[in-house]
């Protein structure tokens, strides 16, 4: 065995380090473990911290080492991971419903008529994996159409509300995260008109959306995927037609008077009232009032009606709450007596 001595008298071998070198070598080698250990740690923080972050291709990190040998020289070394992402998709759906409508807010209060409102309701839902803006939210809608019993579809008469933003944004963020949805709604105020079109014929609300739009928090825009969705909310109207007619005997053609209290002598006319008032919740057209019996001692033929806003005994027409008062006059003869 060749041997040498040192400056500081050790004895060291060609074969084998001596014990200062051996102790540098563990040295160095537990820097460079601890080295590898903290670069993965520092790795593992940083894709963690990267997970929840939207990725459009595959994550690669590269970590490397470097440490001193006991010769003054260095040794070093890479290593590379490749993390594969899901391919972004941003994209939604709206399905459209009627949410209500009332029945109070008309003239008939337990009908549905003009007056009252048509709630609809937007239900947006992520269906990508990349989060949408909740202001950005675009609906187009024209506002709901009204189908006669002739299948006729016919414009509403008013205009439909902006569409505004109701709940679903659990978490208060503004974004509708995947999976998750949001309610947007909008109001219709009922045109008796509306109401005529519709009433009894199943379905005859009918609206259905354009289109819609929207923005991914990154990436542009997303995709409104119609296919998906629900367009078209309907409804129907029920029909309640009531028309009452009540009847007065007067003097004066205002205060009710059947002769009870002072009978009427031959000479004196007696003003029948008949108001006809339309309770149901449509339109009343067409309508004629007549005497379906009327008996006279005297065998006098009944009085001739004759309506406020015509010439005769016929109505035209009375909306939902309107009424009309027709007259008819007969005067008292002895024969009555």
């Amino acid at each position: 065995m060749n041997t040498h001595k040192n400056t500081s008298n050790q004895i060291i071998s060609n074969n084998r380090p001596v014990q200062g070198d051996t102790a540098m070598t563990k040295t160095n080698n537990r820097r460079a473990s601890a080295f590898r250990t903290t670069l993965t740690s520092a790795l593992a923080l940083a894709l963690a911290a990267g997970a929840s972050a939207p990725a459009f291709a595959a994550i690669t990190n590269t970590g490397s080492v470097t440490a001193s040998t006991p010769s003054g020289g260095t040794v070093s070394d890479t290593a590379s991971e490749s993390v594969t992402v899901a391919t972004p998709v941003r994209s939604f759906t709206v399905a459209k419903s009627i949410a209500s409508i009332t029945t109070a807010a008309g003239d008939d209060a337990s009908f549905s008529d003009g007056g009252d409102t048509v709630t609809f309701n937007y239900a947006v839902a992520n269906t990508g994996n990349i989060s949408i803006t909740g202001a950005s939210v675009s609906i187009t809608d024209p506002g709901p159409s009204f189908i006669d019993s002739g299948s006729t579809s016919h414009a509403g008469a008013n205009t439909l509300s902006s569409i505004t933003y109701v709940s679903g944004d659990t978490n208060t963020n503004g974004v509708i995260e995947p999976t998750e949805t949001w309610i947007y709604q909008a109001t219709y105020l009922l045109d008796q008109a509306d109401v005529d079109f519709a009433a009894g014929v199943t379905n005859g609300v009918t609206n259905t959306i354009t289109t819609a739009s929207a923005t991914a928090v990154v990436g542009g825009s997303a995709t409104f995927d119609s296919g998906a969705s629900t367009l078209t909310a309907q409804a129907t109207i029920l029909e309640n037609a009531v028309v009452n007619l009540t009847k007065v005997a007067t003097r004066d053609g205002t205060t009710p008077d059947n002769g009870s209290v002072t009978p009427f002598d031959p000479g004196e006319p007696i003003i029948y009232l008949f108001t006809v008032a339309n309770q149901g919740n449509v339109t009343l057209t067409s309508m004629t009032v007549s005497e379906t019996a009327f008996v006279a001692p005297s065998g006098a033929s009944a009085p001739t009606i004759t309506c406020t806003i015509s010439s005769d005994a016929t109505i035209a027409s009375l909306a939902p709450g309107e009424s009309e008062t027709c007259t008819a006059t007969y005067t008292v003869q002895e024969a009555d007596l």
